[in-house]
């Protein structure tokens, strides 16, 4: 059985990569218009490089962490898609840990 502990001069490893005050899972749908807040968690020693990516565009970068948020303030039907966290430090650079979520935007009709 794999040591999940990260030792003294380990590999990165994404922990959790969700959305805040959402049910893990690998699918969120919320409602246009509502703020969606990406919360990437990393255990990584010595710190890691953190990137969050939708597709091929890097949205936000941490050069020595151990986690990274963004926010999306108005979701609307163009930031539906996948998004990814990944990290590495220097024992993983290599090979790094990445973790996979997809938005979904619901259409909130005026009732």
């Amino acid at each position: 059985m794999e040591d999940m502990n990260v030792e003294e001069g380990d590999k990165s490893m994404v922990r959790d990569f969700a959305v805040k005050a959402s049910e893990y899972t690998d699918t969120v749908t919320k409602a246009e218009n509502d703020t969606v807040i990406l919360v990437c968690v990393v255990e990584s020693n010595p710190k890691a490089e953190i990137i969050i990516t939708k597709g091929d565009e890097i949205l936000e970068v941490e050069e020595n962490g151990s986690n990274l948020t963004h926010t999306i303030a108005s979701l609307s039907c163009l930031d539906t898609g996948l998004y990814s966290c990944t990290s590495a430090n220097r024992y993983n650079r290599d090979q790094p840990s990445k973790d996979i979520l997809e938005i979904a935007s619901q259409y909130r009709g005026n009732n």
